[in-house]
């Protein structure tokens, strides 16, 4: 492989010569394999939430959208909910594929989430946040974090409790009282209409309304011959 040319009595050139040529292809073969070899891909992803709070009634429940972009599985991943500064006092948190704890004031209120009909759950990053049985005390914010082997992400999700006279949408609030409107309407018109029948049926059993009719003849004959 290597052309060395000196003087050598000792016969140095032909030891180097052979140690040369036995290590240069296992160099070659390394070479090659680490050229060829590509770089183990690291994950990549963005925590999203949506950009306006979520409104909920005191006594329902309520969803917090929380998902990774660009879709991905996040079964493997750490899940945290927690509050404030309170991350080792976790509102829900998941790891290694199950629940591992919850607060104490949101245990049997929480759990993981669809955000939508569409959505596939963990398998598709979905790691929104579902609370049952809202309270005043559950308004604020709450932060979504989501942690991998080599990144994580977090984002925050506010919450406002509203009561049930609060509501704002006037197709809401006015809609079981329209109902009822034309409902009453709808009942007070029958009745009407019975109390009509009723006391035309009455007539025609008293005869009443064949003496009214005997007396305008009578009058109008009366009439006849007085003129």
């Amino acid at each position: 492989m290597y052309s060395l040319i000196w003087n050598d009595p000792g016969g140095v050139k032909d030891v180097v010569f052979r140690r040369l040529s036995f290590h240069t292809p296992h160099v070659l073969i390394f070479l090659t394999c680490s050229a060829g070899k590509k770089p183990a891909k690291e994950m990549s992803f963005l925590v999203v939430v949506p950009g306006d709070p979520i409104v909920a009634h005191v006594g329902s429940t309520g969803i917090l959208p929380c998902w990774i972009s660009p879709p991905e599985n996040a079964e493997a991943l750490e899940i945290r909910w927690y509050r404030h500064d309170q991350f080792n006092n976790p509102v829900l948190l998941y790891n290694h594929g199950k629940i591992q704890d919850i607060q104490e004031c949101f245990r049997n209120r929480s759990s993981l989430a669809l955000r939508s009909d569409q959505s596939g759950g963990l398998k598709d990053g979905d790691v929104s946040l579902r609370l049952e049985k809202l309270t005043f005390q559950d308004e604020g914010s709450f932060h979504c974090y989501v942690s991998g082997d080599r990144e994580y992400g977090s984002k925050v999700v506010d919450l406002k409790i509203t009561e049930w006279s609060s509501v704002s949408d006037p197709s809401v609030s006015s809609g079981p009282w329209k109902a009822l409107f034309f409902t009453v309407l709808i009942v007070l018109m029958l009745m009407l209409s019975l109390v009509g029948c009723l006391y035309k049926y009455r007539d025609n059993l008293t005869g009443t309304i064949w003496l009214k009719d005997l007396k305008d003849v009578v009058f109008r004959r009366f009439l006849f011959h007085a003129s």
